[in-house]
């Protein structure tokens, strides 16, 4: 990570940015639609839901600017929906494959066990980025290709050792 990339908490202020983006993206876009923001505090509200910004420090002395958001989705059997966006002036500079690695850490401190991504279909460079970040394909069903990534504990034991 670039020293002056840091993760926050999603803010109510970040979701002007968070709906333009979503209409920018393959994802529904209905948020943007909504100017009292409803869809931002339910977020925030909801324990079942983690969002985090990421950003860097700012620019020739500038405000900090947005980066990324990360999304987890947590479900009962200790996994979770990962959504993930890029500022779409940043992409393909290795925003989405950092936002990954984070989730990957993200769902260990969380004790999750795995991490599921939803694609839509024509959504190539998504689905080249999740395979390249250790999801296998799990299926599909019409316009989505299913994701997924086992999370292992880090550190608890050895790396398992296969002898030719």
């Amino acid at each position: 990570m670039p020293d002056s990339w840091t993760f926050r908490p999603f803010r109510l202020s970040d979701a002007p940015r968070l709906a333009a983006w979503l209409d920018e993206s393959t994802l529904p876009a209905s948020s943007a639609l909504d100017e009292e923001l409803e869809w931002a505090r339910r977020l925030l509200a909801d324990p079942r839901i983690e969002v985090e910004v990421l950003q860097n420090e700012g620019e020739a002395g500038g405000p900090p600017r947005v980066l990324g958001f990360l999304r987890l989705d947590l479900a009962p059997d200790r996994s979770a929906e990962i959504t993930l966006l890029v500022d779409p002036e940043r992409r393909r500079r290795g925003i989405g494959r950092f936002l990954c690695d984070h989730a990957l850490e993200f769902g260990r401190r969380l004790d999750l066990q795995r991490l599921v991504a939803v694609v839509a279909e024509e959504n190539t460079a998504a689905r080249e980025l999740f395979t390249g970040a250790g999801y296998d394909w799990n299926g599909s069903v019409p316009g989505h290709h299913r994701f997924d990534r086992l999370i292992h504990a880090s550190g608890t034991a050895d790396p398992l050792e296969i002898e030719p």
